[in-house]
């Protein structure tokens, strides 16, 4: 698969599951020494009920339920991609995974 290839099926299986921010979705190669790293930058919101604390002074403080939902999101990502692009045939796959919070 074309890296053209592979970025347009990365994005496109991501935003069909929906949940995502597709303003907030990037998916694109690396440059240099990680050329061949695919890096998706994608945006969550937080969780219903979130006791996060968000001052833009200090470090964020997420709270549990807010973490759970992250890692739920990266490993749902990283399936999804691996799959849409046929990187399961690498061991490490090599696909960086950038979530943030709306």
């Amino acid at each position: 698969m074309t890296r053209q290839g592979e970025t347009k099926a990365a994005k496109q299986a991501l935003l069909s599951i929906g949940g995502i921010n597709p303003n907030g979705l990037r998916v694109r190669h690396g440059t240099g020494t990680a050329c061949g790293w695919l890096e998706i930058y994608a945006s969550i919101e937080h969780a219903a009920g979130c006791t996060c604390v968000l001052d833009p002074d200090k470090p964020a403080k997420i709270c549990d339920v807010c973490k759970a939902m992250y890692w739920n999101w990266y490993s749902i990502i990283e399936n999804i991609v691996t799959i849409a692009t046929g990187r399961d045939q690498y061991r490490d796959k090599r696909i960086g995974i950038h979530l943030d919070f709306d």
